[in-house]
């Protein structure tokens, strides 16, 4: 196996998975994240570490680890906080030699969001090479990193009425900073009416805070709001400990709310508090497909080998015909097929993500003689591709062959 140095949210790859399998298939982000971070045993002082947003650099790598299984197909593109296996997911055993191939993908979409800087996004990839280094701190600012550092510039006593004024909108009342020093951390106090019948007392602390909170820090909350109140909040623009969060939850003791950064910045986009809604537009690509020449000029993909199946598809005329070979080369079945423009669309995407245009004419391994080979030829508007293999292939080859299975419909290419 080839010696690479990964990059550090590769670690985290295949415990999502695991994690998402072990939980029935999906899970809340933030539910995952936990659980991802339980699994690697990662230490509390690293969960502490953060990146210059503020953000944890920890959580920030299992974001970009996410981002590299959605953009192959293992995690579906979900934006409601739920993180979800697709059936690719489901079925997925990665051995090193996959991820070889992600990190291939990974450094051709790192080219790509460098160049995003042009389209109002704030790209940073601090690596030895710009592919791969012993740290890796890959950010995007968008409006969420730029509202927290927001937050942190404030005043203590200014994030205190902030805190008042985000409470009052999740519906509390009488909420009252209190401002004195020597009570047990206590900023406030607050009322909750659950229904006519019910109201809670509340007391609620507010750290602007970069790092974690500790699970003494929660324990020490807790003893200033016993007989006071019958729940706590914290409020933190950090993060809590793994510790500090089964603290808040432990049995006969009064319960402590922990609403972290991230919980922080989602409740200000839900109330819209100090931030301003812009109206933007999304690209229709079918209305430009019948503008577009989606159609190749030649196409033609061959895969297989000596024993086992072998898989071939040619264009021929507006139409693909797929072949199935059994071992001994005799057709086992062949298909004439209608792409659609949409699944032509798609094929290409992938095509361009895995850029299938820069590889080399002929692939080799002399060392290894299994009568594996394939071979792929394609023109299509000034683009095109005649590589080809014995026994070794390009990174993407694969995710290539499964672009084709889904341009056949779901027929076998592999």
């Amino acid at each position: 196996m080839e010696d690479i140095k990964f990059p550090q949210h590769f670690r985290f790859i295949i415990p999502i998975i695991e994690v998402l399998n072990e939980l029935g298939g999906s899970g809340r982000a933030g539910e995952v994240v936990d659980l991802v971070i339980e699994k690697l045993n990662i230490s509390e002082e690293e969960i502490a570490e953060t990146i210059k947003s503020g953000a944890s650099r920890i959580k920030n790598q299992i974001q970009w680890a996410r981002l590299l299984l959605v953009k192959t197909g293992y995690l579906d593109s979900s934006q409601r906080g739920v993180w979800s296996l697709t059936e690719k997911g489901l079925k997925a055993e990665l051995t090193e030699k996959d991820l070889i191939e992600l990190y291939e993908m990974r450094k051709q979409w790192g080219k790509e969001y460098r160049k995003s800087k042009s389209k109002g996004k704030i790209i940073k990839d601090e690596t030895s090479d710009g592919e791969q280094g012993d740290e890796e701190e890959i950010e995007i600012e968008d409006f969420r990193s730029l509202l927290l550092n927001t937050l942190l510039t404030l005043p203590p006593s200014g994030f205190e009425r902030l805190c008042q004024e985000l409470l009052r909108e999740s519906g509390f009342e009488k909420v009252t900073v209190t401002g004195k020093s020597g009570d047990g951390g206590i900023d406030g106090i607050g009322l909750f009416q659950v229904n006519p019948f019910v109201t809670f007392n509340i007391l609620f602390q507010c750290k602007r805070y970069q790092g974690s909170v500790s699970a003494s820090h929660v324990r020490d909350f807790k003893g200033a709001v016993i007989g006071k109140a019958e729940k706590g909040i914290i409020l933190t623009t950090g993060t809590f400990t793994t510790e500090a969060k089964k603290e808040a939850q432990r049995e006969r003791t009064v319960p402590i709310e922990l609403i972290d950064g991230e919980k922080l910045i989602k409740m200000f986009e839900d109330y819209q508090l100090g931030l301003k809604p812009i109206k933007t537009y999304e690209i229709d690509e079918k209305f430009f497909d019948k503008f577009r020449n989606l159609i190749p000029k030649q196409f033609e993909i061959h895969i297989g080998g000596y024993s086992g199946t072998s898989y071939s598809v040619e264009k021929r005329g507006d139409t693909l015909v797929y072949k199935c070979y059994g071992t001994s080369r005799n057709i086992q079945e062949s298909i004439v097929i209608h792409p659609l423009n949409e699944q032509w669309r798609k094929f290409w995407i992938t095509c361009d993500e895995i850029n299938i245009w820069n590889w080399e004419i002929r692939y080799e391994n002399p060392k290894i003689i299994d009568g594996y080979s394939w071979k792929v030829r394609i023109n299509i508007d000034g683009k095109s591709i005649d590589s080809s293999g014995s026994n070794q292939k390009p990174g993407g080859l694969d995710e290539l062959f499964m672009a084709v299975s889904k341009l056949l419909g779901g027929l076998s290419f592999n």
